[in-house]
């Protein structure tokens, strides 16, 4: 145990010899061996004894030995209730930290002064650091900012791990956008849009393309005289009969009859002159079929298969399933090699002086009916996608305003309007205003619900477009494009240019960015319970590229 000797002096200098003399009580400090240090009284024995000192002009003046401490030091504050048995058992230490219990506490803004008032108590009081923080005290600022640093780049690094977790995720559920709104509360369940009733005229159709017989329309045998056709035959020839439409088998059948004895009896033609009709049901009926020479078009008889369209045809166009019964009556010709493959498709009025086949059809005829016999022809395809908006088709505007579609799309779902189809632009705008006032009106959808329709004329219309959400397939309105076929094909097949306009649309999509490279083709069906779009463009878009095989849905699958 060492000792600090306190040092007791007294400064005699000569001009102020008369006054008091001035004492410095430094208290004897004992280490114990908890490293504290303690506080006592002056005066304690063992202290060495100076004479009489005289100073003059001097600064810093030190006697005795100097003790240096290296790192903190705590000094407390010590009080002896008995100052003249300081080694007695009545000695009591108050800790300073308390003032209640210590008389002669200091408060902190005088802390680290030494009161020396020559009465047998001395107060010392000495701030010191809370326990628990001396660590901090050997820690610079560089090592605190060097700690800060580091754990903010281990933050960053965690959250960037998460994050490419959750990318990677997001890639591995097939490769689709992370998150897409809920669909809006407009198309508030699970059924899809009440598509209008069938027509009576498409409910009467067959079921598949058939060519009805002779025997089957009762027709009346021909006359001496007809002869037998050389073939290949190098012509088509189209005529209208220029008489009442029909729609059903039963009328059809009654109408080739009438024209049978209009022509044997009228004409005084050894037989019905055409060597088929079509008729508005959607079947081909024969008349005198492939091997005759018909009586259609003077010149040209022992050189072609003519074909007549039952009805007129002036101002209003056949149904998109008789031109559907040309088409396989044609490739029936190919097939049996009765029509050349290198054969020529005119009409009537090209070769005599008639209106047959009416004005309507024969300008139909050259843009749509040669794609009908090769999709892939294309040498009347216009050149770019001609996309009609709703100025044009006199849309009248949305009700509520539309959400707001996140792009790019990752589905594109197929439908069919479950109307009457359209094959020029004039038909397709009247089908398709009369299609939006039905769903605003009859149905309480704020719009058209799809976002275009394509019609049989070849063109799109802009329905709600690229930029907002739809309302045709429940839980699909918020991230997928509807395309609605303009007509009901459950047995017809759209025309090509119906068609290549909807497979034109998607690309445009995917040029300007607005569907995913990657986006999945569904037909409505596949989402939600319906029959659109109909079994025969069922079956088309099955065979397109980004197809997607069963449904999203599996209750839904039959």
């Amino acid at each position: 145990m060492s000792k600090i000797t306190s040092l007791e002096t007294s400064n005699s200098i000569s001009d102020y010899e008369d006054e008091e003399q001035d004492t410095i009580s430094v208290a004897t400090s004992e280490c114990s061996r908890n490293d504290q240090v303690i506080l006592a009284e002056d005066g304690q024995q063992d202290q060495p004894n100076f004479g009489n000192i005289a100073v003059t002009n001097s600064t810093d003046i030190h006697f005795g030995n100097k003790t240096y401490y290296q790192g903190p030091v705590t000094i407390k504050q010590v009080l002896y209730a008995n100052s003249k048995n300081s080694d007695s058992d009545g000695e009591t230490a108050v800790n300073s930290n308390f003032a209640s219990d210590n008389p002669g506490f200091v408060p902190d803004q005088f802390a680290a002064k030494v009161k020396v008032d020559g009465s047998d108590k001395v107060n010392v009081t000495e701030t010191r650091q809370p326990k628990g923080t001396r660590w901090l005290q050997r820690f610079s600022r560089q090592h605190v900012l060097l700690i800060t640093s580091l754990a903010v780049v281990l933050l960053m690094s965690l959250i960037t791990l998460m994050v490419v977790l959750m990318n990677r995720h997001q890639s591995a559920n097939n490769g689709l956008p992370p998150q897409y709104p809920k669909d809006s509360d407009e198309q508030d369940s699970g059924i899809p849009p009440d598509y209008p009733v069938d027509s009576v005229e498409n409910s009467t159709l067959a079921s598949e393309f058939r060519i009805i017989s002779r025997k089957e329309w009762l027709a009346d045998p021909p006359k001496p005289g007809v002869e037998v056709l050389k073939i290949p035959v190098p012509y088509v020839i189209i005529m209208h009969t220029a008489s009442e439409p029909c729609s059903s088998e039963e009328v059809c059948k009654k109408m080739v009859k009438d024209v049978q004895e209009f022509h044997a009896e009228g004409r005084g033609w050894s037989d019905i002159g055409y060597s088929f009709l079509v008729g508005g049901d959607g079947n081909a009926y024969e008349g005198r079929g492939w091997y005759n020479v018909g009586a259609q078009v003077y010149g040209y008889n022992s050189a072609c298969i003519g074909i007549a369209f039952i009805g007129i045809f002036g101002q209003v166009l056949p149904p998109l399933r008789q031109l559907n019964a040309a088409r396989e009556l044609i490739r029936i010709g190919l097939d049996l090699k009765v029509i050349s493959p290198n054969y020529k498709l005119l009409t009537a009025r090209q070769l005599q002086t008639t209106q047959s086949p009416g004005e309507a059809l024969y300008k139909l005829l050259i843009r749509i009916l040669l794609l009908f016999l090769d999709p892939s022809v294309n040498v009347t395809l216009p050149p770019k996608l001609k996309v009609i908006p709703r100025s044009e088709w006199l849309a009248q505007p949305p009700i509520e305003q539309l959400s707001n579609l996140v792009q790019p799309i990752p589905y594109v779902v197929i439908s069919h309007t479950a109307t009457d189809n359209c094959s020029e632009q004039a038909i397709c705008k009247i089908r398709i205003r009369d299609l939006q006032s039905f769903q605003i009106e009859g149905k309480g959808l704020w719009d058209i619900s799809y976002n275009f329709l394509v019609g049989g004329d070849g063109y799109a219309y802009e329905g709600r477009g690229w930029n907002y959400e739809g309302a045709h397939t429940f839980g699909y309105n918020s991230k997928s494009i509807g395309i609605a076929f303009v007509g009901t094909f459950h047995r017809m097949r759209p025309p090509p240019y119906q068609l290549l306009a909807a497979k034109q649309l998607i690309e445009k999509g995917i040029e300007s960015g607005v569907l995913a490279k990657n986006y999945r083709l569904f037909g409505e069906k596949q989402l939600q319970d319906t029959l659109s779009p109909g079994a025969t463009l069922y079956e088309e878009i099955k065979t397109w590229p980004k197809w997607t095989n069963g449904t999203l849905f599996p209750h839904l699958e039959d």
